[in-house]
């Protein structure tokens, strides 16, 4: 086995790892968590969806700080790839009561990503390898409705 595919494969396993711790939670007997929040991820009410999300930095970049800045930008991207993938799960499921639904699901599914992109980062925590751990919050009115009558591609 050469250095390369070596290489590919412990980045491969820590990847997995992370992904792995991110996806985990470490409940209080009160329900709450270490960071505050009473679950790693879901919703937290008809207008605000939260989710748990971790990124990795290059491998290439040496710097602590730019390492850390490079982390939580793939932990930001990671989180609303997640969110997506969650609202795609939930969506179309309420779509009787809407008139022209093939026209309106599209439009609220653009209307999602959007919002979904000016989601909030939330108690970002980086790890001795400047892997970073984020909770990453969208918020909008009536969050949950839009999500229930959105059509994806």
């Amino acid at each position: 086995m050469n250095i390369n595919r070596m290489r590919d494969n412990a980045l491969l396993v820590m990847v997995a790892a992370l992904v792995c711790l991110a996806s985990c939670s470490s409940k209080n007997i009160d329900g709450s968590n270490d960071h505050g929040f009473s679950r790693s991820d879901g919703w937290v009410n008809d207008n605000t969806f939260m989710i748990a999300a971790g990124g990795v930095p290059t491998r290439t970049i040496m710097d602590i700080k730019k390492r850390e800045q490079n982390s939580l930008r793939a932990a930001i991207i990671n989180a609303r790839h997640h969110v997506i993938e969650r609202f795609k799960a939930y969506g179309g499921k309420d779509s009787a009561d809407v008139e022209n639904f093939e026209m309106t699901g599209n439009a609220v599914a653009q209307e999602l990503r959007g919002i979904v992109e000016r989601g909030s980062v939330h108690n970002p925590t980086w790890d001795k390898d400047q892997n970073c751990s984020i909770y990453y919050r969208v918020t909008a009115p009536g969050l949950k409705k839009k999500v229930a009558i959105a059509k994806w591609d």
